[in-house]
């Protein structure tokens, strides 16, 4: 007899703050060996539960609008773009093309990539206490800080755009009453160095746990206009990769086998991205399912 089946959900299937009603019905059949041969049966049922579920899913997205520039005075940051590609005209494609994949399952913190691309610390470290995805393209040195958007200069103090590892895990879990971050996607310059390094930052967990890092271990430029749109590309191809149910680490590995990356700070690359934290972790599909399996439900 069959009496233990187990049902796992993956609620990105529905809109968020959507009410999601679910009735489980059970039939249970017992059968008896008689002694003389045969069988009999009997049934009993159905038994009907009933649970009502609040959909939770929300995504934040950042940008930067700062590009590194290098002089007579040595390297600093300077708001604003240059001559395309730099910084600030990738990261705010590559927004524009994770925000128009996120559809009406996720309310998106800021909705557009231009709002993305003007966030200054205190606003970015708001916005992770809320959100479950966190999707970041900007700067990061070494997977000790990541940078804001730009510089708040509206006083005669500005503030600091680095965000450090402690200010951003203080941002995510105190107070926090809403699910856990389950994925950051965090494009910059060694955000991914040191391995594990960065996953305190969002309050992600190892194996298991459900939570997964994607970032870049190594330094990323801005490329070249003959090299093509190697951020746009990467971007598309990891959120369709996600959408047909595959896991973070068989999206970055589909990536690195067919050479889907991001430019180097000399060359094209391309350069790879890694899944750190829990390389099983699914955006859409249930947890544990075959890879490629996008169903929001699965019996076993």
């Amino acid at each position: 007899m069959d009496a233990k089946r187990k049902r796992s959900l993956c609620f990105n299937a529905f809109y968020d703050g959507q009410r999601v009603s679910l009735d489980l019905t059970v039939k249970v059949v017992l059968f008896r060996y008689k002694p003389g041969g045969g069988t009999e049966e009997q049934e009993f049922g159905p038994y009907t539960c009933h649970a009502a579920v609040d959909v939770y899913n929300k995504a934040t997205f950042l940008a930067t609008n700062e590009r590194w520039v290098v002089d007579e005075t040595g390297g600093h940051y300077v708001v604003g773009s240059g001559s395309p590609p730099d910084a600030p005209t990738n990261a705010l494609h590559a927004i524009d093309v994770a925000i128009g994949h996120f559809g009406s399952d996720h309310a998106k913190q800021p909705s557009t990539g231009g709002a993305a691309q003007e966030l200054h610390k205190p606003g970015a470290l708001a916005n992770l206490k809320a959100n479950t995805v966190v999707w970041y393209v900007t700067h990061c040195d070494g997977a000790h800080h990541v940078r804001a958007s730009l510089p708040d200069t509206s006083t005669s103090d500005p503030i600091d755009p680095w965000m450090t590892i402690d200010e951003l895990s203080n941002a995510v879990g105190n107070g926090r009453t809403v699910p856990k971050i389950n994925l950051v996607v965090l494009i910059a310059c060694e955000g991914g160095l040191g391995g594990d390094h960065m996953l305190p930052a969002f309050g992600l967990g190892g194996a298991g746990s459900d939570q997964a890092l994607i970032a870049f271990q190594a330094v990323i430029g801005d490329g070249k206009p003959e090299w093509g749109d190697q951020f746009g590309e990467w971007t598309d191809f990891v959120m369709k990769k996600l959408k047909a149910g595959y896991s973070a680490g068989a999206t970055t590995a589909m990536a690195d086998g067919q050479n889907v990356g991001l430019p180097g700070k000399t060359s094209k690359g391309p350069i790879r991205a890694n899944t750190f934290g829990d390389r099983q972790m699914k955006l859409y599909g249930v947890y544990g399912s075959p890879e490629g399996d996008s169903r929001w439900y699965q019996v076993e």
